[in-house]
């Protein structure tokens, strides 16, 4: 599903907003890598890359590419289409429930990157992290960053080194380490740099914002104060596409904060199969209110398409849910083959209690 969502933002980046120029093809789906060795799905895309005059080098990041991804299960994705007559480059609004996802999505996008209109790593991508990171403890976070957080999903226990990598990269695009790190250089420069310069918090929000090619926060995060009150300040500000991952977790009006922008193209990314969002009050669940923006669409008919093929559980795992929950139409790529990357020796156990797969009845449990 990442992987997914890394093809449809190369490919609105690349130009597939835009009226048609020229061809430009952008590796999509479940076999988007660096290399183009093992494609398995590949979209035409026409368009063309641009803004790269504008880019500020001074809080560029260039991706690399040494780590690994997951890869595609049975999610889903529902999108809308028109076309752009701009000719930079789009502005894209990323959006997730929590803060968790939203850390997952930027951590890919920065280690794995996302191609140009040529179809080589786009090394010129400007992209901000806005809230707090999911990562940060109540004592660590100031209160500038404190102050534009919208979840309070964040972890009690000591970080573990994979946990602590995904810190170190998400926060080096933090909005608020941008600035602090701005502000410092601005200071530390000569008097006559410094003229006409303004140090204030606001204002260099608002120089990093306008450069920004890929926005990413909460859903609800798209709404708060802090980030309204930077967006509001810049004219003519808008996010040309919208891509909300998780979508079928998030309820409604959570759904609906990004639509505020009045973006050209929304895609939701999600799966209403597994869990949808979390609410508590039996009389907003009896209303309905646990219903899915995703979800709502999917039931009037929206043309959804489905990632039909996994990479991740063993066949006899991946068999059960794909009958039950998605008629049949999940199937295992060759590449996971039962007998090598998923076998283990206590499979063939004479007891067969121990199989990839089973169901134990329990006459009473406790917790």
């Amino acid at each position: 599903k990442t992987k997914t969502i890394l093809g449809i933002l190369s490919a609105l980046l690349a130009g597939a907003l835009r009226p048609p120029q020229r061809t430009v093809k952008v590796i999509a789906g479940s076999s988007f890598r660096n290399d183009s060795k093992t494609l398995t799905q590949q979209s035409e895309i026409l368009g063309k890359r641009g803004r790269s005059d504008s880019v500020s080098s001074d809080f560029n990041f260039n991706t690399s590419s040494n780590t690994s991804s997951n890869h595609t299960g049975a999610n889903t994705s529902s999108s809308s289409h028109s076309v752009l007559g701009s000719s930079d480059r789009p502005r894209v609004l990323v959006c997730a429930p929590s803060n968790t996802a939203v850390d997952e999505l930027v951590f890919r996008i920065l280690t794995q990157g996302l191609l140009d209109a040529d179809g080589y790593r786009a090394e010129d991508l400007n992209v901000v992290r806005i809230g707090t990171s999911s990562f940060l403890r109540g004592g660590g976070s100031t209160s500038a960053t404190a102050s534009m957080s919208s979840s309070s999903d964040v972890y009690a226990a000591p970080l573990n080194e994979e946990d602590a990598n995904v810190m170190r990269v998400v926060e080096r695009v933090s909005l608020e380490n941008i600035v602090e790190d701005r502000r410092k250089a601005l200071l530390a420069s000569d008097a006559k740099k410094q003229l006409g310069v303004s140090f204030k918090y606001s204002d260099i929000r608002k120089q990093i914002l306008e450069k920004a090619d890929v926005v990413c926060c909460t859903l609800s995060g798209a709404g708060s104060q802090p980030i309204l009150e930077v967006i509001l300040r810049i004219t003519g500000y808008r996010f040309d596409a919208v891509v909300i991952d998780e979508a079928a977790q998030a309820v409604e009006p959570s759904s609906l904060i990004p639509f505020k922008y009045n973006p050209q193209l929304v895609v939701l990314v999600g799966d209403p199969c597994q869990l949808p969002a979390t609410v508590f009050s039996r009389t907003a669940k009896d209303a309905n209110y646990a219903q899915s923006l995703f979800l709502r669409l999917q039931k009037s008919g929206h043309p959804v398409t489905m990632l039909c093929r996994q990479y991740r559980m063993h066949p006899l795992i991946a068999h059960y849910p794909s009958i039950r929950f998605y008629h049949g139409k999940l199937v295992t790529d060759p590449s996971v083959n039962a007998l090598t990357t998923h076998y283990k020796p206590y499979h063939d156990d004479v007891s067969n209690r121990f199989r990839p797969f089973l169901f134990h009845d329990l006459l009473y449990s406790r917790e």
